[in-house]
Order: structure tokens, then C-alpha cells, then sequence
């Protein structure tokens, strides 16, 4: 009986408004149940409230109405981080046109000038090393793990890189599968900016050499019926074809095979010898000074490989020790020659090949089986591992008569080395280093 009574006893409150939801919600679409009638309890719930009133509220009604601040931290953080990605391509972002249009924007445009002067001032006197497979440019200070700046993002897909001091370009080949074979990417130092590759359309082998003639640029030879088909790359990264028949242009080059494997060509024109079909001598005759520079017998001094020193005091060299290459036996070598006597000095041994380039009149870096270390030409001056670095900017050079080892296919995205970065301006760094010479 108590059940019942309950049951019948009608709600209270709920008749009123069950009236008023009849005579004026029932054809609201959000108080309609699924049989058409008006729900009462979505229409009570529907009903506007009754605004807040008091300082209470007036000071809360006042903070949401007041504008977002616009703030340019995120983009100062990763600046600070990546420079090179981040920094310049924020001007260029559309959707910042807003916040470029601002004064914060304003003053986020005067910082990257100036933080753009100071990045390629610090491009300009690192050294270019790999890690991972992509190119960076290291400073050996401020701070004993130097800084490192980031300069191509291809997931651990570069092969090679020539270096045009000149123009201050350094011109890279990579392999990626998405662009199923070769392609070249283009670093331009004085501006702080690279590009992704783009196809060659070829999987090898490719030569890669620099014109300072017009048309002016990188040129990029493939094998063609009777000679050499060459293409220009202009500043728009499109490809251009040249003449038939057109002649390559003089200065270093860069050769990759089909296998990967790839070769600096660069034969000095003020040193003479008498070069094999593999730029390999047994001796070098120095014309300035009319010295004989030589290695031990059966060694062979790479031509290839021979740099001079910023103030021309000393030349740097690889030599093949030996003929005759046993599994795993160290069989290239690095060595100094002083141009005024004749005498070398050995720096360092390899089994898996060795590339050099200086940094200063006395510093070079050397890549050998361990990395990448400093070597200092002052007695007693120990030298320096930059941890991270697995080779420089230079292919290694290994013995002739060892097989060529095929470079890694990118895959995943490999993780950069750990690099020192912070919130603040990017540090120009004080290292005294700069291309290969």
C-alpha cells in the first residue's frame, strides 16, 4: 500500500513545469524525447540561467574577456634547439603572418637577424662532421663537449659531401628509399640554410663537381652513350641539361657508385707526381720549394687527399701502406709533410679508412676506426675525440685493394647525437675551424 501511494503521489514542482514545457519546448529539437513528446526534466535543464552578479564574477567575466597575450616563447625555444629548422622558417611559416604582424613578431624578426649572424659565423668556423648519417657542424667550444649545429635531416641517409670553400656551399648525396636511388642536397654556409635532396633519377654512378663559370652551380654528370650527360642544378633546386658533349669543369668532384661507395676527386694542381688511373704516386714534388715528399716503400700517397694548411706551413696526406690488404690489418695511415724539408710525420693508422681536414695552421681533425678526434702538430698535445662524430664531411679514403664498403639505406628515423643546447640565443661558438682547404 505505502508502494502505491508513493507511486500515485505526483511529484512536487514537476506538474508546473511539465505546463510550461507543453506550451513552449515541446518543439525544441534538444527537449523532444524519442517518442515526440516534450521531456520536461531537458527542458528545465535547458532554461538560461540567471547571469552572476558581484565583484566576484565582474573580476572573473573581466579576465576571460581580456585578449591572450601573444608571446614568443615557443618559438625562442626552438630556435634555441635547432636553429637551422626553426629560425629561418619561421618568417616563411604562413600561418605566423599574424603574429610576424605584431610587435612581439616584430621583435621575434629583429632576434632571428640576429641570431642568423651569429649562426653562420659559427658555420663558418666549425668543422663538418657525420653522425647518424646526416652532416653537423661542430664548434669545439664553448664548454668541453663543444656545440653541435644541426645541417641535414634525412634520417641518416647521407653518403658523401663536397665542400666549396669558395662559395661557401657544400653539396651532399643521400639514398632514401622513398626516392628510389640517388639524390643531392644543397648547403649554402654564408646563409645558414639546406635543402632536402632531391631525385637525380639515377641510382649510379653520379659525379658531383662545382662550375664557377655560368652557368654557375653545382653540375651533376651521369653516364650517357658517348660521354658524360651534365645537368646544372640551379638555386631553385631544378635541373638543368647542358650541351652535349660539354666538358667537366676543373676542381674537386664527388663520385658515387651504384653500390653506395663514394670518392673524392680532387688532384692538386700545384704539386706534381706521376698519378696512376687511381690518383695513387709513389712520390710528390712540391714546386714552390722543388721538395720530394715520399712514404716508406711499397706505400702510396693518395693525391686525392692532399690539403694544405690555412697558412700553407704544412700538407696533409693519406697513403696506402701496403699493397697487399690482410683482413683487418690497419693499412692506411695519415701523415704531415713539411713542405720546406720534405719529412713527414705519421699521425694516425686505419683499417677502415681514413679522412682528414684542417682546422687551423696547426689542428686538423682526423677520422679514423675511433671516431673523429682533434690532432694538435705541438709536441705533447694529446689529442681530442669529438664524441658523437663516426667520420667528417670527407669520405674516408681506404686501400685500393680492399672492397668498398656499401653505406647504410636510411630507414627509421635515427636519433641525433646528444647535443648541447639551451634557451638562450644561439652561441656563435669561438672555434677556429673552418672547410677543407
Amino acid at each position: 500500500m505505502s508502494h502505491a501511494r508513493t507511486r500515485a503521489r505526483p511529484t512536487r514542482g514537476w506538474l508546473p513545469r511539465s505546463r510550461v514545457c507543453r506550451s513552449g519546448c515541446q518543439t525544441s529539437p534538444g527537449t523532444a524525447g524519442a517518442s515526440g513528446r516534450a521531456n520536461p526534466r531537458s527542458a528545465w535543464r535547458a532554461r538560461p540561467r540567471p547571469k552572476p552578479t558581484g565583484p566576484r564574477w565582474s573580476r572573473r567575466a573581466a579576465r576571460r574577456s581580456r585578449p591572450t597575450p601573444v608571446t614568443s616563447r615557443p618559438l625562442h625555444q626552438a630556435a634555441a634547439g635547432d636553429f637551422g629548422k626553426w629560425g629561418l622558417a619561421s618568417l616563411e611559416q604562413p600561418a605566423l603572418r599574424g603574429f610576424l604582424a605584431t610587435a612581439v613578431g616584430a621583435a621575434w624578426q629583429r632576434r632571428v637577424a640576429q641570431d642568423r649572424e651569429r649562426y653562420t659565423q659559427a658555420l663558418g668556423r666549425a668543422v663538418i662532421v657525420t653522425a647518424a648519417g646526416d652532416l653537423y657542424a661542430f664548434t669545439p667550444e664553448p664548454g668541453p663537449a663543444g656545440r653541435w649545429y644541426r645541417l641535414t635531416r634525412t634520417s641518416g641517409a647521407v653518403l658523401g659531401a663536397l665542400a666549396i670553400p669558395a662559395a661557401h656551399k657544400i653539396a651532399y648525396l643521400a639514398r632514401t628509399p622513398a626516392m628510389h636511388g640517388l639524390g643531392i642536397g644543397v648547403i649554402d654556409l654564408a646563409a645558414g640554410t639546406s635543402s632536402r635532396p632531391v631525385s637525380i633519377g639515377a641510382d649510379g654512378p653520379v659525379s658531383v663537381t662545382y662550375s664557377a663559370s655560368p652557368p654557375i652551380g653545382f653540375w651533376i654528370g651521369t653516364p650517357a652513350a658517348r660521354a658524360t650527360a651534365w645537368r646544372q642544378l640551379d638555386d631553385d633546386f631544378k635541373f638543368h641539361a647542358l650541351p652535349p658533349r660539354t666538358a667537366r669543369p676543373r676542381g674537386p668532384g664527388l663520385d658515387a657508385t651504384a653500390r653506395a661507395s663514394v670518392r673524392l676527386r680532387a688532384l692538386p694542381l700545384d704539386l706534381t707526381a706521376d698519378w696512376d688511373d687511381q690518383s695513387l704516386a709513389s712520390a710528390i714534388r712540391i714546386a714552390s720549394t722543388n721538395r720530394v715528399v715520399a712514404v716508406a716503400i711499397p706505400g702510396l700517397i693518395d693525391g686525392n687527399t692532399l690539403a694544405w694548411s690555412p697558412d700553407r706551413g704544412h700538407l696533409a696526406f693519406v697513403a696506402q701502406l701496403d699493397d697487399h690488404c690482410a683482413p683487418g690489418a690497419a693499412n692506411t695511415a695519415a701523415f704531415v709533410a713539411d713542405p720546406s724539408t720534405g719529412g713527414t710525420q705519421e699521425l694516425e693508422r686505419a683499417a677502415g679508412g681514413v679522412a682528414i681536414q684542417w682546422l687551423s695552421e696547426r689542428r686538423l681533425a682526423i677520422a679514423g676506426d675511433h671516431g673523429v678526434s682533434i690532432r694538435s702538430l705541438d709536441d705533447g698535445a694529446p689529442p681530442v675525440a669529438i664524441e658523437g662524430a663516426t667520420g667528417l664531411m670527407i669520405p674516408r679514403e681506404r686501400p685500393r685493394c680492399a672492397p668498398s664498403e656499401p653505406s647504410e639505406v636510411a630507414g627509421d628515423e635515427v636519433d641525433p647525437p646528444d647535443v648541447t643546447t639551451s634557451d638562450d640565443a644561439v652561441d656563435a661558438g669561438v672555434a677556429d675551424a673552418g672547410p677543407r682547404r
